[in-house]
């Protein structure tokens, strides 16, 4: 899958298994999340093996980011890819304080 067919697919929420999700022809990537309120929990990023090293997660958290942004919603950050992720894109982080 390249690059822009992934930032092209829509990002989904899945609100019966409480995960943001990318359905790609190689499987489903997603964000598992707890709500409370207009605080989001981010707790674990999966990809399908066949998409690992392809950009899949990274592209996955900057479209949960945006969501997140767009609907003024809070968010904690607990997955140690996220955590990560926001290390590399500081521009993000800022814009949830």
């Amino acid at each position: 899958m390249d690059r822009t067919t992934l930032i092209n697919t829509k990002l989904d929420i899945n609100t019966v298994l409480n995960r943001f999700e990318l359905k790609l022809s190689g499987g489903i990537a997603f964000v598992e999340f707890e709500q409370r309120g207009n605080t989001y929990f981010l707790l674990h990023t999966e990809v399908p093996e066949s998409m690992t090293g392809k950009g899949v997660a990274s592209i996955l958290v900057q479209k949960v980011m945006n969501y997140l942004l767009k609907s003024e919603a809070k968010m904690k950050q607990f997955c140690p890819y996220i955590k990560a992720w926001l290390k590399r894109h500081p521009e993000y982080l800022e814009k949830f304080k």
